[in-house]
């Protein structure tokens, strides 16, 4: 090798090593700057390097952080979606698809939210049984379902639909109103049985409130009417009762022991302050108790051939007894 050569050889192995120290010192800027732009830089103009594989791989992951930033900033389903779509083996996979899943379930929140009908929140509870909104989807529903079934019961607006809305929604909005208007229609139905004042229409009250607040007056008027009708008809005369003792000074309440001394049935009828009806067997004894004051009595048997009878007490505190017999006349 001359001398020339030499010279030429050793120029190149300076151009040479001077060159690797600029790739060398521009790698260190790009990796002291550590951007994507910094990064892309370098490999424009070195791409051949051999630092050129250790950019690619620092930009691969700085451009998945970027679009991972992107996408969670922007927050949207089809970011998260396109995101996976371009990294299915990113380590955000996981994150992204827990996101997609919260703001899908958010949305068919919404959705049903902004429906407010039971086909929506139904529809919402056939994705999401056991999500949050699951109790709230099912307490909206119940209260659309009490909603209508109010105004269909309005429609109506009988007792046995007001009743029936009542055993079906308990603890509802309405079940106050339910009860007003059911205590409303009672009270028109009172009025109308003592507008009738008959038989048959205090016991129409008593069958359609049989727990009603005017359940014992019309028992009482029912009697009243019966021991009317004896008292009106052809009867014989009942004697007073016989009194045993006279009781306590201020007694307020009478015993009063009665005797069916006869082959029939028997029913005896008291009306004043209080009414009772009282039905005996043959030969059978009761006692009961009355208050004090001025009592028509009635008595019937079960037998056509047998009159009635009638007659008037006043009960002034104390025990009292009557028997109830059959005296035949013939004519």
């Amino acid at each position: 090798m001359n001398y020339n050569s030499k010279i030429l050889l050793v120029f190149i192995v300076v151009i040479l090593f001077a060159s690797s120290c600029v790739v060398t010192k521009k790698y260190e800027q790009a990796k002291a700057t550590h951007t994507i732009t910094a990064y892309e830089s370098f490999l424009e103009n070195h791409h051949k390097s051999k630092y050129a594989d250790t950019a690619r791989q620092q930009l691969t992951v700085m451009y998945e952080n970027r679009d991972w930033n992107e996408a969670k900033h922007s927050d949207g389903i089809n970011n998260y979606k396109e995101f996976i779509s371009k990294y299915p083996e990113s380590k955000f996979v996981s994150q992204a698809e827990s996101r997609i899943s919260e703001l899908e379930l958010k949305l068919a929140w919404e959705k049903a939210q902004n429906s407010n009908s039971m086909i929506g929140y139904e529809a919402f509870l056939s994705v999401y049984p056991n999500s949050l909104h699951a109790s709230e989807a099912k307490s909206n529903i119940k209260k659309l379902q009490e909603e209508k079934a109010w105004g269909e019961t309005e429609s109506i607006g009988t007792i046995v639909a007001y009743k029936k809305f009542i055993s079906d929604f308990t603890y509802g909005n309405y079940h106050s109103k339910a009860t007003e208007k059911i205590k409303a229609i009672e009270n028109q139905e009172w009025d109308n049985a003592k507008q009738k004042n008959t038989i048959e229409s205090y016991q129409d009250y008593i069958s359609t409130f049989p727990y009603g607040e005017y359940f014992e007056e019309a028992k009482k008027k029912i009697i009243d009417i019966e021991v009317d009708s004896i008292f009106e008809g052809d009867h014989g005369k009942l004697p007073p009762m016989s009194r045993i003792s006279s009781g306590y000074s201020n007694s307020t309440t009478n015993e009063v022991s009665i005797f069916n001394n006869t082959i029939y049935k028997l029913t005896v009828r008291y009306s004043g302050p209080e009414s009772k009806k009282i039905v005996f067997s043959p030969k059978q004894r009761k006692t009961i108790t009355l208050k004090n004051g001025n009592y028509r009595v009635a008595a019937s048997v079960d037998a056509v051939s047998v009159q009635n009878y009638a007659g008037k007490d006043k009960l002034e505190g104390g025990d009292y007894s009557s028997q109830f017999y059959i005296r035949t006349v013939r004519y």
